[in-house]
C-alpha cells in the first residue's frame, strides 16, 4: 500500500520487512489472522485472499458473510491507519470493540429474519 510521500513499501505493522500488500495486510499478517480467527473466518495458508474469497464465504456458511468480512477488514484497515497517522499501536481489544460497535449498527439495517443470527454473532465478538 502506498503511503503519503513514502517510497518504502514495507509493512508498517510488523518487523519482518514484508512488503505491504492486500494479501499480507488482510490475510497473512499475524494481527489479521487473529482477527479473522476470532470472527471464525479461516483463510487457507499462502493464498491470495481475492482468489479464495468465494471458497472462504462458502465455508463460513452465513448469509451475513460479506457484511462481517467488510466490517472485519475495515477495522483492520483502521488499525493500520491509526498507527500510520496517529501513532496508535494496533490493539486486538480495540479492534474487537470497534467490530462489535459496527455489528450493532448493522443490526439497524438487516431484516428481522437475520436479526437473531446477528445478535448471536455480536455476542461472540
Amino acid at each position: 500500500m502506498d503511503k503519503i510521500n513514502n517510497d518504502n513499501y514495507s509493512c508498517v505493522l510488523c518487523s519482518t520487512g514484508e512488503e505491504e500488500s492486500l494479501d499480507h495486510l488482510f490475510v497473512h499478517y499475524s494481527f489479521s489472522t487473529r482477527c479473522w480467527r476470532h470472527l471464525q473466518i479461516m483463510w487457507p495458508a499462502n493464498t491470495s485472499f481475492l482468489e479464495v474469497l468465494p471458497e472462504v464465504k462458502t465455508r463460513f456458511q452465513s448469509k451475513l458473510f460479506f457484511e462481517i468480512f467488510g466490517i472485519g477488514a475495515w477495522n483492520i484497515w483502521k488499525q493500520r491507519n491509526n498507527l500510520i497517522f496517529e501513532g496508535i499501536v494496533p490493539s486486538f481489544e480495540d479492534w474487537k470493540h470497534r467490530v462489535k460497535a459496527d455489528l450493532i449498527l448493522l443490526g439497524y439495517g438487516v431484516p428481522n429474519s437475520l436479526s437473531t443470527l446477528l445478535r448471536t454473532l455480536i455476542s461472540r465478538v
